[in-house]
């Protein structure tokens, strides 16, 4: 059967999208690569066969595009995620829409099509709403920072900031390290993900000291501090297991080192160091795993598998000598022995988990489609309570002194005081949508927040729901170990 004219046109008009979704394939957040691939070729092999052998038409680009967009459902979802309680209107209006345009085709070619309308609708939303592309347009920044409660400040409007690292290095030895001779306060590093760049801020007077450029690693989401050395560990997100590397950053210098990462780790995606045992663990999001490094000569010391689909964020509890692992295509909070790597238990708290923080006697767990932190006992990892938090709480942070735990919520771009012995909330306050990062720097009494839009910092003084005029009580550290990386 010979192509028609309006098979050509067709296959034209699927080729936009057949490239759009096999870019957006290629992020394999939930199946390796050889799914697509083999999916795609299953699709144009039956194509071929009933066209050839069985000479009916079967529209082979339109049925690759489906299956491409129905494949990227996990970006999908995550746009209706977005939406959250429209999602329950936007979606069936999309099928609907999709059945629509083709109402005059046959049923597998109508459910085809809505089934991509849905899928593409989720898609465009994700992107929208996420990437601030359309930001000059639509202002969507402007609004966002005159809308910002106070006390909150902002200290940069620079786009897509991630997460935080306070240098711990001693002040005379930044008195000599040029950009940080004249800082007055704690050195602030902030990562720019989308942008690939790390910025130092003054954490006394919020003014931007350096920016330390990492365009040719890859987009970095999160930071660690070394408490001995003077660097800050950066893992370049995206590189789905070619040249996986650790960025060590050299803070009086500026200078970046490449650590190579072993096994066969996919996507590292965030660092934290264990003193006690002198070691670095990493979790690799895609190949959800653990991999672990002698801490400070950096040699291999081990690798482990993670149960889960997409491993998220990591937690030190030195004194157990564990590491907390969540996962956000899983319902549990899995605990893994810090000397052999073996999963010692998993605590099922809920779908999809996010941010976690490990205190002196109690873990908490984001979980962000729920709402909720959820607060589990170190000792019997049982669950204590749950936490009403903002929509989409995704990093979490606990000031000790004062027993207050923070959560920074992604959608709602809120953040929430808690109490979590009693689950109160003590405040709110809106800081910014997109809202990925929160840090406490206890010398100053700030918290860090990195919003869409820019850093913003809250002194928590001015804040009287948290502090009620009163500076707060510091913790002893080393009786009280709190690592939320």
């Amino acid at each position: 059967m010979r192509p028609t004219f309006s098979d050509i046109l067709r296959t034209l008009a699927a080729l936009p999208f057949l490239l759009f979704f096999w870019v957006l394939a290629k992020n394999e957040y939930f199946f390796v690569p050889i799914v697509a691939q083999v999916g795609a070729a299953a699709v144009i092999v039956a194509g071929i066969v009933l066209r050839v052998v069985l000479k009916r038409r079967v529209h082979t680009p339109f049925w690759l595009v489906v299956f491409l967009a129905v494949y990227n459902f996990p970006m999908s979802v995550g746009g209706y995620v977005f939406l959250g309680g429209k999602m329950f209107l936007v979606g069936p209006a999309a099928f609907a829409l999709g059945l629509l345009l083709f109402a005059k085709t046959d049923r597998p070619r109508r459910l085809g099509a809505g089934a991509f309308a849905v899928m593409l609708v989720g898609i465009l939303v994700m992107h929208y709403q996420r990437n601030l592309d359309f930001d000059e347009k639509f202002q969507r920044c402007e609004k966002d920072a005159a809308a910002v409660d106070e006390p909150i400040k902002p200290v940069d409007d620079f786009r897509h900031p991630y997460d935080f690292a306070v240098v711990p290095v001693r002040r005379e030895v930044l008195a000599t390290s040029g950009d940080f001779s004249q800082a007055v306060g704690p050195i602030v590093a902030a990562t720019y993900g989308m942008s690939s760049r790390v910025r130092w801020f003054d954490g006394g007077t919020d003014e931007l000291l350096r920016t330390t450029p990492v365009d040719n690693h890859g987009e970095v989401q999160r930071l660690v501090a070394d408490p001995k050395q003077y660097f800050i560990y950066a893992p370049p997100w995206g590189r789905r297991g070619e040249d996986e590397e650790l960025l060590r950053l050299n803070i009086k210098t500026g200078d970046v080192q490449s650590i190579d990462v072993h096994g066969s780790c996919r996507n590292l995606f965030d660092v934290a160091i264990d003193r006690t045992r002198e070691k670095m663990f990493g979790v690799c999001e895609v190949s959800h795993s653990l991999v672990a490094w002698h801490w400070p000569s950096m040699r291999p010391a081990g690798e482990a598998p993670l149960p889960g689909r997409d491993a998220y964020d990591l937690a030190i509890d030195e004194a157990r000598g564990r590491v907390l692992t969540t996962d956000y295509w899983s319902p549990d909070l899995t605990v893994v022995d810090a000397e052999t790597l073996e999963v010692a238990a998993r605590v099922r708290v809920g779908w999809s988990t996010f941010g976690v923080v490990a205190a002196a006697d109690r873990y908490f767990v984001a979980r962000p489609l729920a709402s909720e932190v959820v607060v589990v006992n170190a000792d019997t990892l049982e669950i204590e309570r749950r936490i009403d938090v903002g929509y989409g709480v995704r990093d979490i942070e606990y000031d000790a002194g004062r027993g207050v735990l923070f959560a920074g919520n992604y959608f709602d771009g809120t953040v929430d005081a808690v109490d979590p012995a009693t689950g109160q909330r003590l405040g709110r306050l809106f800081a910014g949508r997109l809202l990925r990062g929160l840090l406490y720097e206890p010398t100053r009494d700030r918290l860090f927040i990195a919003a869409g839009c820019g850093v913003r910092v809250l002194d928590l003084a001015d804040w009287t729901a948290v502090s009620g005029g009163s500076a707060p009580v510091q913790a002893d550290s080393t009786k009280s170990p709190v690592n939320s990386r």
